[in-house]
Formats: structure tokens, C-alpha cells, sequence
């Protein structure tokens, strides 16, 4: 009984180190635009040379401060894209597209994955009815 107990709690600190470890990276943003087709890029983020091959975005009600994100709510479609800090013009991910709030992990294409390099996320928005206003999507991402 004092074996299983052990391999049980061995097996749960395993679990919580590795959902530690795959937390590790994720950067916080928030995109504010003015009229559908208008981009706006985040902070650059360092992307970890552990061979990961994913880009992660999740795309959130409310920043971490509370401010409310209003894309949705206004009708409109969320898309992004990583690209390298070094290469804003250059497509690394593929497209992510959003019309609700939910988290997405999208393949980088071969050799686009480049860990220890500098990786920024340029998103845009479509079908939003601005109203004169300015919208905002709050995100959690990783490259």
C-alpha cells in the first residue's frame, strides 16, 4: 500500500512539473484596433529552443487587468500570425482565426520554428462593427 501511495504521488508532482514547464513562455497581450483590416503586433516573446514546433494562442475575455475584450461582442473575426521580431513582413504560423474565445495550437512549417529567436504575433480583425469606437482582444500566446 505504501508503494502505491509513493508511484501516486510521484506520478502527481510529474504532472504538475510538466504542466509547469509547458506554462513556461506564455506572454500576455492586448490588440487595439480601429477599423477591420487595421493590424496591430504585439511585444516580441522569445521562443524556447526546447524543439517545440507549436505557436499557442488563446484569445481571452478580459486581460489579466480586468479590461474587457470587445471584438467579439461587436461581431467581428480575430485572426493572427506569428512572425520573427527580425522578420515582421515574413508568415511563420499559419493563420490562426477566431471568433470566440478559446485557446488554438497551430504547426509551424518546416524550418519556421526557430528557437532563441525573437517572435512577435501581428493581428487583424474583420466583420467588427466599430461604431466610431475602438475595439480590443485581450490574448494569451507563445511562440
Amino acid at each position: 500500500m505504501k508503494r502505491l501511495i509513493k508511484i501516486l504521488l510521484t506520478t502527481i508532482m510529474v504532472t504538475i512539473l510538466s504542466s509547469v514547464s509547458v506554462m513556461a513562455g506564455n506572454t500576455y497581450g492586448n490588440f487595439y484596433f480601429m477599423s477591420n483590416g487595421a493590424k496591430s503586433d504585439s511585444y516580441a516573446e522569445l521562443k524556447e529552443n526546447d524543439g517545440d514546433t507549436y505557436a499557442y494562442i488563446t484569445t481571452l475575455s478580459q486581460s489579466p487587468s480586468g479590461k474587457k475584450s470587445t471584438v467579439f461582442t461587436h461581431g467581428g473575426t480575430f485572426y493572427a500570425r506569428t512572425r520573427l521580431d527580425s522578420n515582421k513582413s515574413g508568415v511563420y504560423s499559419p493563420l490562426f482565426t477566431f471568433t470566440s474565445n478559446y485557446a488554438q495550437k497551430k504547426q509551424y512549417g518546416a524550418g519556421m520554428a526557430r528557437g532563441g529567436e525573437h517572435y512577435i504575433v501581428r493581428a487583424e480583425t474583420d466583420y467588427a462593427n466599430y461604431s466610431g469606437g475602438q475595439l480590443m482582444q485581450a490574448t494569451r500566446w507563445c511562440p
